[in-house]
């Protein structure tokens, strides 16, 4: 076989396995674009909320079950606490009533619909012991990742506005 007949039937060979591949990879992502939409984007809206609801609430069964084992949580003062910490700092942390009003929330997806990150601005009211009220608004950065069929928590940082 001549030399130049060799180097196109490599270069189209080529070529169709990286066509198969497109179209393998395409045909993959289409029911997961289609469920990218409102769906997926109340279901971590939710998750955030139910996470926040389960901190406000000190549930620390509820935190344990939406955060993913490698879970990590950055304070505003750039403290980092890993999923057990986290959860024992919960448990110390002084009585209050705590409420949360997300007053902004923005979604994006990456790696094939594997991973999402939300970046929120979120009010905190807290009425604490002395019966002394605070508000207080952060910049949330979350990422999600799916796990099975499911998402979780997997990293929150939080940033005070001043």
């Amino acid at each position: 076989m001549p030399a130049y007949t060799t180097f196109c039937a490599k270069q189209y060979g080529y070529a169709l396995i990286a066509a198969i591949a497109l179209i393998v990879h395409l045909s993959a992502l289409v029911p997961l674009q289609a469920d990218t939409g409102a769906t997926q984007r109340n279901k971590l809206k939710e998750l955030t909320i139910e996470r926040l609801q389960a901190l406000a609430d000190r549930n620390t069964k509820e935190i344990d079950k939406l955060c993913s084992d490698d879970f990590r949580f950055i304070n505003h003062h750039g403290r980092s606490y890993d999923r057990d910490s986290f959860i024992n700092m919960i448990k110390r942390a002084k009585p209050r009533q705590l409420v949360y009003n997300i007053k902004s929330y923005q979604l994006f997806f990456a790696n094939d619909v594997q991973m999402a990150f939300a970046v929120s601005q979120i009010e905190e009211k807290a009425i604490r012991s002395d019966k002394i009220s605070e508000s207080t608004d952060f910049i949330i950065t979350e990422i999600f990742v799916k796990k099975g069929f499911g998402w979780k928590s997997n990293l929150v940082h939080a940033s005070e506005i001043e």
